[in-house]
């Protein structure tokens, strides 16, 4: 359970206005990786700020679907640009999955 509720619906908003900014009536384009960095940013501030330790596993994970959205930016074949796009949510939904038998997210260190 979040101790600090507020800064959760604060980070919701301001990810969510900026969605709302980056691609209303835009192509997706660079916008898509300032959105996957800014959702990864909020999340892991919102760790921090409950003071949970982020494990190495969710680190690398992060760093697969930064270089992946980076793909999506470089790529314009559609194929791939759409296959990208798709992975990149699939590993965003993966942080945030219960890890086998620790019945926590990926995100945080067990014990914590």
């Amino acid at each position: 359970m979040l101790r600090h509720s507020q800064h959760f619906w604060l980070a919701a908003f301001v990810v969510a206005w900026t969605a709302d900014f980056l691609f209303w009536g835009k192509p997706a384009g660079i916008s898509y990786l300032i959105f996957i960095l800014l959702a990864l940013v909020a999340g892991n501030l919102l760790a921090w700020d409950e003071k949970a330790r982020v494990s190495k596993a969710s680190l690398v994970l992060s760093g697969l679907v930064v270089i992946l959205a980076a793909v999506t930016t470089l790529r314009r074949e559609s194929f791939t640009w759409v296959l990208n796009g798709f992975l990149v949510l699939e590993q965003l939904a993966f942080l945030e999955m219960p890890g086998v038998g620790i019945g926590q997210p990926l995100l945080l260190v067990p014990g914590t």
